[in-house]
C-alpha cells in the first residue's frame, strides 16, 4: 500500500477509478488462495481493520474526521474482506460437492473421526470443514441441505453471492 499512496492522495483521480486499482492491485493480492484459509476472529478483524484503512486512505478522511466505518463502506460500496472470503469458501465448496467424479476432499468432508483416533493434547486446531461448517450455519443452512443445494449451480450461486453474514455492515 505504500507505493500506491501517492495514487491514493491524488485528487485529479477519481475515487472510482482508485476503488478499482485497489480491487485489482490490492485486493486480488491480499486473497490469493483465500478460498482454503481457516481464519480465527483476530485475523479476520486484522484483515477487515487493513481494508478499511486503505479505503478511508482512497477516500480521504482522516482519523480526526469521525466518519464511521459503516459511512466509509457505504460510499466507497465495498463488503468485509472477511465476507468476501466466506463467500470464496462457500464458492469453493459448491465446486466440490458438483465434482465427478467426487474429489477425495468431498469424501474427507462427509466422512466421520476414524475409531480409535484420539486428539492430540491442546486447543484443537480449526480445519477447514469446521470453518465452512460456521459459514453455512452463519447463512442459515446446515451440512446436508447444503450439499444438496450445491447440485443446482444457479440455487448455490444465489446462496453464496447473497449470503450477508453477521457482522458484515456493522460498525465496527
Amino acid at each position: 500500500m505504500a507505493s500506491l499512496g501517492h495514487i491514493w492522495s491524488n485528487s485529479t483521480i477519481s475515487t472510482t477509478t482508485k476503488l478499482s486499482l485497489y480491487n485489482s492491485l490490492v485486493l486480488s493480492i491480499l486473497l490469493y488462495g483465500a478460498e482454503a484459509w481457516t481464519l480465527t476472529a483476530t485475523q479476520e478483524r486484522q484483515l477487515d481493520t487493513f481494508d478499511l484503512k486503505c479505503l478511508r486512505r482512497i477516500c480521504g478522511f482522516r482519523w480526526y474526521d469521525f466518519i464511521s466505518n459503516a459511512t466509509v463502506r457505504q460510499r466507497t460500496g465495498q463488503p468485509p474482506v472477511s465476507q468476501k472470503i466466506r463467500q470464496a469458501r462457500l464458492r469453493l465448496f459448491g465446486h466440490i460437492a458438483r465434482s465427478t467424479p467426487p474429489l477425495e476432499v468431498a469424501s474427507l468432508l462427509k466422512e466421520a473421526t476414524p475409531d480409535g483416533w484420539r486428539r492430540p493434547r491442546g486447543r484443537p486446531r480449526r480445519r477447514w470443514g469446521d470453518q465452512l461448517r460456521a459459514d453455512l450455519s452463519a447463512v442459515g443452512l446446515d451440512t446436508a441441505t447444503a450439499w444438496q443445494r450445491a447440485q443446482d449451480r444457479t440455487a448455490w450461486k444465489s446462496t453464496w453471492r447473497g449470503a450477508t453474514l453477521p457482522g458484515a455492515g456493522e460498525d465496527e
